[in-house]
Order: structure tokens, then sequence, then C-alpha cells
């Protein structure tokens, strides 16, 4: 039925003035064809009542097809950690993000979208206590192909700016200095001991995955 439904609408733009699908999901139509679909269509001359006189499965492919549309349209959700290019200036494929320096200033960086490393490189993540300030920082470790992707990424970017963000933060932009090459790297942000533990759980929770 679903193949029915992207065959009948291939583009998945499908649009209704007055759609609604809190809750929605592709189970629910599949197991409920009728429920899911009466609160779903109302359009032009289609009224809620006159939906009672329709064979629902008439509409069961549309309604498939509504629902992968708006799948597709929901933004992806961010990586819980992403190492991303810093630009010299605007341009359409980046986002002018904020950081704060040590004496409390605004930084405004243009900031790449595609991440260079994400959470699929990491292998897991843990909370160190910095020898210098005694403010927590996370430590990354790489899988191993991640080691290989951070070799290759601070060779090729040397004396280049890099931002590191956290659940979509930036936390820090430091320039490479050398090619990393050890398969771990300390990240220091202003958060809390607390906050780091936290961040370090859901990082583990994501490592590794896409």
């Amino acid at each position: 039925m679903v193949g029915q439904a992207v065959a009948a609408c291939p583009s998945l733009k499908v649009s209704f003035p007055t759609i609604r699908w809190p809750g929605l999901v592709l189970a629910d139509l599949v197991r409920h064809p009728y429920s899911a679909v009466h609160p779903l269509i109302w359009h032009g001359s289609w009224r809620a009542r006159d939906m009672r006189l329709i064979n629902p499965k008439r509409f069961l492919p549309l309604a498939i097809c509504v629902t992968l549309a708006a799948i597709a349209a929901e933004p992806p959700k961010p990586s819980i950690f992403e190492v991303r290019l810093v630009l010299d200036a605007p341009s359409a494929d980046s986002d002018q993000l904020e950081m704060k320096s040590p004496d409390g200033q605004a930084i405004v960086f243009n900031v790449q979208r595609v991440p260079l490393l994400d959470q699929s490189d990491v292998q897991s993540a843990a909370v160190a206590q910095d020898s210098e300030t005694g403010q927590p920082r996370i430590q990354i470790m790489f899988t191993p192909q991640g080691r290989k992707r951070l070799a290759e990424v601070t060779r090729q970017n040397l004396h280049r700016r890099i931002a590191v963000l956290l659940d979509g933060k930036l936390c820090e932009a430091p320039i490479i200095q050398a090619e990393l090459t050890g398969g771990a790297v300390p990240i220091q942000g202003d958060f809390t001991q607390q906050q780091a533990a936290e961040l370090a759980a859901r990082i583990n929770a994501d490592a590794g995955k896409k």
C-alpha cells in the first residue's frame, strides 16, 4: 500500500490548506485507516461528516502520501556533536553562530552547515577537569574511522578555524595548528559539571549513529 501511495504522488509534495496531523504516524494509518483519515482530509467540498459515507480504503494511499510528505518536510535533528569549518565571510551554506570569549565578549563566526565530523565518528565521551582552570571539559574519543577522518580534516585545514558544536551550540572555535592523529580531543565550553555530564551522556547515547 505504501508503494501505491508513493506511486500516486511520487514527488511527495501534497499540500492542503487545512490539513492537521498532530501525533499521526504511519502505523496509525495502517491499523486504523478510517480514524486516521477522517480528521486528516478537510478540503473544499469535502466535509468530515461526508467521510462516513466514503470507503476509507479509497483514501488510504493519499493519507499515507500526505504523512510521508510531512515526515520528509521535517528538518533533520541536529547531531549532538559536530565539527564544522569556519568561513571567512557569510555564504549561502553557512550560519552565523555566536560564542562568548573568555572575557565575556560575544564573537560571531560564519560556520559552514555541512559537518566535517559528527556523532557517527565518535566512540565515547567522558567528563574531565581542565588541569589549569579546573573547569569541566568533555573528552571525545573517536572510532578508528573517526580517527582517520580527524587526521584528514586537520591535515587539509591547517591554520584554519573550525567550530565545535555540542547540541547545536557553538562551544569553541580553535585554529588548527597541526594534524591531530591521537584519536581524542578535549572540548571546553561554558558549561557546569552537571551540564558537561549530561552532554557526555547524550553523546554516548548517540555515539556511532548516523
